[in-house]
Order: structure tokens, then C-alpha cells, then sequence
């Protein structure tokens, strides 16, 4: 392939990183957008934040960020630059902003017993020896906890608390995931500790973050020419060591079912999405499970574990996807003929749609 006058972008994955990404590099460092590629292994854009249906067929939405304002400042800032669907004078980030201005998030039934009881989600439960677990998990570097477990560093009483009920369904944790990842996560999210009863910090959309966000990017950037290549499942990449470091000579993947390869320049980027929250997710429906899938057939672990292999400083993509049983996640849309349920959920949790 001959190589153009001007340096290319090859951005791997479609998530809000690599269109982030892609926003960045025309907004703030001049690139055209013709030499900017998004490889896609989906027909669509988003990554986990893709939707899809309709009212015949049913919704379907597989994930979703809670995004708050102090721990996304980078993702608001590329929003202020990205018009929005509905009104292109107004930027997405102040289409967020006004919606959540007019749509107060406070939860009034956050945590519900057996019974069915409204419980006081304000009371967290700590008691002494959680405080300290808690304060000596953040001050701990990650090298001492090494392959810790979050139930081999805390008592079984904190795992009981209200306060980790909230936290472990707001953020996916399960008792048997990572210390460190949990200490990573309450770094970030240390601003949500009085308000995690209430959920006030999240900013939430208008419409799923599908049609909020990815599509306003998506959008934005087609306009600016970036070409979108769906269907293209990157599987390896060729490194060169070059002075003191290495760079990707090449890329291989596969589209329609035919190899390719793309040779990358010494001034060529590359961007590279490695992992995935839902690389070999299937759906179910109202008449059967989801399948289950063990071995990885997707792209992007394939990938990961193949540059993991070849060449150092690319983690250990095993300790995320090597024990599906441990990792699996399950997520579900509901579609409704009538409002029947919602308005059952209002009067008993006291909270329109989107405010709890």
C-alpha cells in the first residue's frame, strides 16, 4: 500500500475511547479527518455503548457509563466540541448539562429489603474495622496487594454493609473481583462516598447514551471525513524495535472473511482498543437464555492476548478473561407494551423515570 504525503491515524475499536480519540486528533492537533481510520469489528459504533431495536421487535441496550463530572472532565471536554443531534448550535456536553438541570437525580428508594421495604440508604453501615480496611486499601500501593481478592481484605461484615450493596451494583463488583481494581475505582470515585445513596453525582442523558453521545461523535466525525471501516476484525500487529523503544509496522485483521494487512509508516499513529466488556456477548430473549460463550471468538481478546504474547508491557489479558465464570456479567433491557410497570415503580419508589 503507498503511503500518502501526510501521516495516517489507524484507531482499533469504536468505543468512546477511539472516537475520543479521533476527536482529538483533528480538534486539537489539525488532523484531516480522510487520514483517520476507525477499524470496526461490529456494524456499528459505540462499543459497549451501542443500542439497537424498536417497540415491534424490543430494545436493546448492553451497557451504559455512569458518568459524573468530576471523574469524566476529559470526555466532557471532546463533548463541548461535539454538536448534538437535536440542536447543532448546542454542544452534547450542554445538552447533558441542561437535561440534568431540568431532571434531578436523587434517589428515594436506593436500597429495597426482602420485604420490600425502602431501607435508609444514608446510613452506610461501617463499622470500626470497615473504616480501617477501607482507609488501609487506599493507602496500600497496588504492587503489595498483588493478586488480592476484595473478600480476602475485608471482613465479612463490610461485604454486608449498605454501603457495599450500593457500591458492588453501581460499579459491577463482585465479592472475588480485584483488590486493586477496587482501589483504582474508589480513587477515581472517592467524590460519589456521600452521595452514592442518593446517586446526585451521575449525569444522565436524554435518550440512551447510544443516541446521546456516540452518535453525535460518530456523526461529527463522519462529517470531518473519517472513514468508518465496519466489519474489520484487527487480530495482530507486527512490531520493529526502533532506539529505545518499538513501534507497529503493520496490522493484520480479517473483513468479509478475507485477510488484510495495512503497513504503518515510522510518522503513522495506531490506537489500539485491547479487551472488551462485551467481546462475545449474545443476546437471549423472551423465550430463551443467553448462550453462554467460553472460548473467546470475538476480536478484541484475540488481539490483546496475541500482542501480550509477542511483545512486553501489554499485562496479562488472562487475569481478564481467562475464568469466564468469574468474569461473566449479565445485563437486560426491558421493552413495555403499556406503562403498567412504570407507574408502579413511581408510586413505590417515589422517583419519576431517570431521577432515581
Amino acid at each position: 500500500m503507498s503511503h500518502s504525503t501526510s501521516p495516517r491515524a489507524f484507531i482499533v475499536g469504536s468505543g468512546i475511547a477511539a472516537l475520543s480519540a479521533a476527536v482529538l486528533l483533528i480538534r486539537d492537533a489539525g488532523w484531516r479527518g480522510r487520514d483517520i481510520r476507525i477499524l470496526e469489528e461490529l456494524p456499528v459504533a459505540g462499543g459497549a455503548l451501542d443500542g439497537s431495536g424498536d417497540a415491534i421487535g424490543g430494545f436493546m441496550s448492553r451497557g451504559g457509563r455512569m458518568w459524573t463530572e468530576e471523574a469524566y472532565v476529559c470526555l466532557w471536554d471532546v463533548l463541548s466540541s461535539v454538536p448534538s443531534l437535536g440542536d447543532a448550535k448546542r454542544s452534547v456536553k450542554d445538552e447533558v448539562r441542561q437535561f440534568n438541570a431540568e431532571v434531578l437525580t436523587h434517589a428515594h428508594a436506593r436500597l429495597v429489603d426482602r420485604g420490600h421495604h425502602i431501607l435508609d440508604a444514608s446510613e452506610l453501615g461501617f463499622d470500626l474495622h470497615d473504616r480501617l480496611d477501607l482507609v488501609r486499601l487506599l493507602v496500600t500501593p497496588e504492587r503489595l496487594l498483588g493478586t488480592r481478592r476484595i473478600d480476602d481484605w475485608f471482613a465479612p461484615h463490610f461485604l454486608e454493609t449498605n454501603f457495599w450493596t450500593m457500591w458492588r451494583t453501581t460499579f459491577a463488583f463482585q465479592n472475588w473481583h480485584s483488590a486493586v481494581e477496587l482501589r483504582r475505582y474508589m480513587l477515581r470515585f472517592l467524590q460519589e462516598f456521600p452521595r452514592i445513596h442518593t446517586l446526585g453525582g451521575v449525569r444522565r442523558t436524554a435518550l440512551n447514551q447510544y443516541d446521546s453521545v456516540v452518535r453525535p461523535m460518530h456523526d461529527w466525525l463522519a462529517l470531518h471525513g473519517v472513514v468508518f471501516e465496519h466489519g474489520s476484525r484487527v487480530l495482530d500487529a507486527d512490531f520493529v524495535d526502533e532506539g529505545a523503544g518499538r513501534r507497529i509496522e503493520a496490522l493484520h485483521g480479517e473483513r468479509k472473511g478475507r485477510p488484510f494487512s495495512l503497513s504503518v509508516g515510522r510518522d503513522d499513529k495506531v490506537f489500539l482498543t485491547l479487551g472488551s466488556m462485551t467481546a462475545d456477548s449474545r443476546r437471549g430473549g423472551h423465550d430463551r437464555a443467553a448462550e453462554l460463550v467460553r472460548e473467546p471468538l470475538d476480536g478484541a481478546w484475540t488481539l490483546w492476548k496475541r500482542l501480550a504474547r509477542k511483545a512486553p508491557g501489554f499485562g496479562r489479558p488472562q487475569a481478564f478473561c481467562g475464568d469466564v465464570d468469574l468474569s461473566k456479567w449479565l445485563s437486560f433491557t426491558l421493552t413495555l407494551r403499556n406503562p403498567a410497570l412504570i407507574q408502579r415503580i413511581r408510586e413505590f419508589s417515589g422517583n419519576a423515570p431517570g431521577t432515581g
